[in-house]
């Protein structure tokens, strides 16, 4: 549990909002502002994941989104919503990789206050394989071709 505080404007002692973990079955969504932002471990990856909170307006309650599955971080590290912004995630399920061998959770994210900005930055500060050959005047290695 991850609770949130919040500073009541009568008292002076900050009032805990309690949270619980998200565990969505297929078609489940999660949709409000988001009340925190922090990281957590997995003993899996042995590193650090975003654990971000939502306040889910439907449900009127803070949220825990552990964001440990591969798709899930990588939608959220592209948009980076930031505490205050309004997010929903969508769990879709879970489907097999195209070679059969494993399954990995699918979900959308939306996030409506992002500009998109972040997704452009990171992409301008990718030098592409073109760009290195412009530069240097020298083409890539075929070695890293994938076919």
């Amino acid at each position: 549990m991850n609770p949130t505080r919040n500073a009541s404007k009568e008292e002076d002692e900050p009032q805990v909002i309690p949270s619980s973990g998200w565990r969505p079955e297929p078609g489940d969504v999660v949709s409000g502002r988001i009340v925190a932002v922090s990281r957590g471990w997995s003993d899996w990856t042995n590193s650090y994941y975003p654990l971000v909170t939502i306040h889910d307006d439907a449900q009127d309650r803070n949220i825990d989104v552990h964001c440990f599955h591969q798709t899930l971080e990588s939608r959220l590290m592209e948009v980076r919503p930031k505490v205050g912004e309004r997010l929903e995630i969508v769990y879709h399920g879970k489907t097999q990789t195209k070679d059969g061998k494993r399954t990995v959770a699918i979900y959308s994210v939306t996030c409506p206050d992002a500009t998109g900005q972040e997704v452009w930055d990171a992409l301008d500060r990718q030098p592409t394989n073109a760009a290195k050959a412009g530069a240097t005047g020298q083409a890539p290695a075929d070695d890293d071709i994938p076919f």
